[in-house]
């Protein structure tokens, strides 16, 4: 399965372009989004580590079923740097 990361500064447009792209049965990975959606805050506000670690679990979940999965054309990672665990995570994919 194809893997997009699509990474850059707060608010450059990763969102924008993704939504502008994303093609039928595709999955989005928003950092930003999801923390939204579990703590009910602005996008880019400041947030316990402990949110962080949350989200970033549930990043490397996708990651892990991306490896299994035939039934989606692609995924879309937006993320606002890579670091050394999520190189990691993308070992392997395309």
């Amino acid at each position: 399965m194809k893997v997009n990361v699509v990474y850059g500064a707060p608010c450059s447009g990763k969102t924008t372009y993704c939504r502008e792209h994303i093609g039928k049965n595709e999955l989005v990975y928003d950092h930003d989004e999801l923390a939204r959606a579990l703590t009910y805050t602005e996008p880019h506000a400041k947030r316990a580590d402990a949110v962080n670690r949350y989200i970033v679990r549930i990043r490397n979940m996708v990651l892990e079923e991306v490896r299994k999965e035939t039934e989606l054309g692609a995924v879309w990672l937006i993320s606002t740097w890579i670091g050394k665990e999520l190189r990691e995570g993308l070992e392997g994919l395309d």
